[in-house]
């Protein structure tokens, strides 16, 4: 099954936000709560965005981030221990909010955020991973095997469902004229590499043409999870911006991950 679907010319009133969530594989009602961290995230900073748009102060965006994971957190443990049938059910997250031109990042688990930036792509997320906790004690090398192949390698110790100590990561970027933003699963990662993603991102082109490239890619080289590729372009003036969305899915329905773009009417400017 593949879920497509694209938007432009967005409103210079409105505020781009970006949320992937990914049921996590082999658990009990993982689209349930993937469907639950799409959801319950867009309803809190809708709440707030629509009210305060990018009259937000900057200092506050990361915070109403992190609450708004927080209480999604809260809300799908509470159901997983309520619901004897959804027991232990989690999902991973990245939610992305662009405003002036500056990309604040909040995340759980080992979906990602890349900024791409003409023929480079910089990680903005770093995996809550045991195999990343790994490579960054000097344990195991930081290759594409280890990551792959390594017995703890789809190992993650961050996710929305997390009974205690449920902790998330958060990053401010600022954005140039011309840089693209990619939310992503981990069906594209564990098989295409960051240099590869480089040349990808170099060849491709549009916005939409880079993300067929990139689900076409994992599916050749292999990938036997879910893909979701999530892109925005800022737009170069108020008129004009670009987002495509592609989800391709395998497998059952715990299996799958969600995307959500949501406009929030705010001044962008």
């Amino acid at each position: 099954m593949h879920i497509q679907s694209s938007l432009t010319g967005l409103d210079q009133s409105s505020l781009p936000v970006l949320i992937v969530c990914d049921g996590v594989g082999g658990n009990v009602c993982g689209e349930v709560a993937a469907r639950l961290g799409v959801s319950l995230i867009s309803q809190v900073l809708a709440g707030y965005f629509s009210a305060c748009g990018s009259a937000t102060p900057p200092d506050d965006i990361l915070d109403l981030l992190a609450h708004a994971l927080e209480a999604a957190n809260s809300t799908i443990s509470e159901q997983s221990a309520k619901e004897p049938q959804c027991h232990g059910m989690s999902a991973t997250v990245v939610c992305a909010v662009v405003v002036r031109s500056v990309l604040y990042i909040a995340w759980a688990g080992d979906s990602r955020c890349y900024v791409c930036r003409g023929s480079t792509i910089r990680p903005v997320t770093q995996d809550h991973s045991e195999v990343q906790r790994l490579i960054d004690a000097n344990l195991v090398p930081d290759t594409q095997m280890a990551r792959l192949h390594h017995p703890m390698a789809h190992t993650i110790y961050q996710y929305l469902g997390r009974q205690r100590d449920f902790r998330l990561g958060t990053r401010i970027v600022p954005l140039r004229p011309g840089d693209r933003v990619l939310l992503c699963t981990d069906g594209l990662t564990d098989v295409v590499t960051d240099q590869h993603l480089a040349t990808l991102v170099s060849q491709a082109g549009s916005t939409t043409r880079l993300a067929d490239v990139l689900v076409d890619e994992a599916l050749r080289s292999g990938t036997h999870d879910n893909v979701t590729v999530v892109l925005y372009e800022p737009p170069a003036s108020a008129l004009h911006s670009d987002l495509y969305q592609r989800t391709l899915v395998h497998g059952y329905a715990d299996e799958l991950a969600f995307a959500l773009h949501t406009q929030l009417q705010g001044d962008s400017q």
